[in-house]
């Protein structure tokens, strides 16, 4: 069984690195046939293990999920010795022996060990890879690696971790994966957060059915604008799919029948509806998952679960935009809803399917009711709820106003995003103080992560001086106050 971390939830590091550890990570094929986040706020510190399930949103950042090759590991470490000459760490298999150990202090003890060094190295290097993003190629300390689809951003290998960049994709001339006809970054950001979604759905459906899938050890770094993505390298191969598609529907596979049961199992208690995928009649194959999952028989023997970003069924999406791959229901409310949602409602994977239009019509409907009746119901509640005046003495629910309305908010199964809709229904003066707050510092947060990507792309070296100044001075012009 895998790991459970909690962290705090709260407000990233400005200009530093804000990091979280471990979770699934994989990178998800685009749909293949359609040219059509929520927001993910940052957890600023680790927590401390506690086995058995995990608060969604409190275990650590994803991927993004979006580009059309797999490099989740998959054997791609150049040498043994990384980049730099230094012996790789078998990361993934000091987690997943932990993980097989029978529960105990000592077990989440070294848990929480070995995720603080996998968070710390990949942090290290992270800051290191966009600290000389500006510099050629042939000058940089770790330097690129040569490796099959460069879409969504460069990757990098190094003691043992694939590091990412999280990069919206061009697909075709004026079509971007998340931006539509223009890249937009930001919202390959959001993305990222329906991969901590999908694998917190995954995770707890994994340990209360208690089959035998793992999932990899992974964490995400924000760094000056920036966010990439550390993997533990797992032993798997392009060969050793036996679940999903890699390749946005070409070639999907299901040809493991004990995986099979075993996964259908995971989804069913997420309440996913099951339904044909495939872009032809001779691909098509009937998965309980979004399309683009990817199950893996690994070369020791474990099977392994990837690409989580969409393992949550889209909102309804606006017309003419991509919607569907950043703005998903969150895990509460699709595991409360009445019926099974398909993931792969609106999207180009399902076309094929008979009930593909029914499928459609579920998620509109249970859009519908989320606006209609949740976030109404969930305005009433929080008007009776006690706003906290003073901190609990227990330190795990030692929260600020802010991040107990999130947390209130998301147990709901209501986005972050949506803090707009429910502020019309609060008349609680400081639950209504603090609900304007949180949408407030989440619009200077954003600001501030494009002048540090403005600043990151002219500045070399890894002085945080520049990126100080720039957000005191953006802050004082927010609030007025001459320099």
């Amino acid at each position: 069984m895998e790991a459970a971390y909690t962290v705090d939830e709260g407000v990233a590091y400005v200009g530093d690195a804000s990091l979280d550890v471990p979770f699934g990570y994989g990178s998800t094929s685009p749909d293949g046939y359609t040219v059509e986040m929520e927001d993910s706020s940052e957890e600023e510190s680790i927590g401390s293990y506690r086995g058995g399930y995990a608060e969604p949103g409190e275990l650590l950042r994803g991927d993004i999920g979006e580009s059309d090759d797999s490099d989740s590991g998959e054997g791609e470490t150049p040498s043994e010795t990384g980049t730099i000459g230094v012996a790789a760490r078998n990361w993934n298999e000091e987690f997943q022996l932990l993980n097989d150990l029978p529960p105990s202090p000592l077990k989440n003890e070294q848990l929480a060990h070995l995720a603080k060094e996998f968070r710390l190295t990949a942090r290290h290097f992270a800051e290191l890879v966009v600290s000389e993003m500006s510099i050629e190629n042939q000058l940089k300390t770790v330097k690129p690696l040569s490796v099959g689809g460069v879409a969504g951003g460069e990757k990098f290998s190094i003691r043992g971790i694939l590091l990412k960049f999280v990069r919206d994709t061009q697909l075709a001339p004026q079509v971007y994966m998340y931006g539509g006809k223009e890249r937009n970054d930001s919202l390959a950001y959001k993305a990222a957060g329906h991969e901590l979604k999908g694998f917190t759905a995954c995770f707890n459906a994994i340990q209360k059915t208690g089959v035998p899938i793992h999932l990899p050890l992974t964490c995400i770094v924000d760094y000056r604008g920036y966010r990439l993505i550390a993997v533990a390298i797992l032993p798997i191969t392009s060969s050793s799919l036996i679940y999903g598609s890699a390749d946005g529907g070409l070639t999907v596979h299901n040809s493991n029948a004990e995986f099979s049961s075993h996964i259908d199992r995971v989804f069913q208690e997420i309440n996913l509806q099951k339904h044909i995928v495939g872009n032809s009649a001779m691909q098509k194959k009937l998965v309980s998952g979004p399309g683009d999952i990817e199950g893996h028989l690994g070369t020791d023997g474990r099977f392994y679960m990837l690409d989580f970003a969409r393992c949550l069924p889209p909102e309804l999406p606006m017309k003419g935009t991509r919607d569907i791959y950043f703005k998903a229901l969150r895990p509460e409310f699709v595991a409360s809803y009445q019926k099974p949602l398909n993931p792969d409602a609106f999207s180009g994977w399902g076309r094929l399917d008979p009930n593909f239009s029914t499928y459609n019509t579920d998620v509109k409907e249970a859009s519908k009711y989320l606006y209609e009746v949740v976030i109404p119901a969930f305005g009433g509640e929080l008007n009776l709820t006690p706003y906290p005046t003073e901190y609990a003495s227990n330190p795990e629910e030692n929260l600020t106003p802010n991040a107990t309305l999130m947390r209130l908010l998301h147990r709901r199964g209501i986005n972050a995003r949506h803090l707009g809709l429910v502020v019309p229904y609060i008349t609680e003066e400081n639950w209504l103080r603090v609900a304007k707050t949180e949408m407030a510092s989440r619009v200077l947060k954003n600001a501030i992560r494009e002048k540090m990507r403005v600043l990151s792309r002219s500045s070399v070296g890894p002085s945080p001086a520049p990126f100080s100044e720039a957000i005191v001075s953006f802050l004082q012009s927010v609030v007025s106050i001459p320099a």
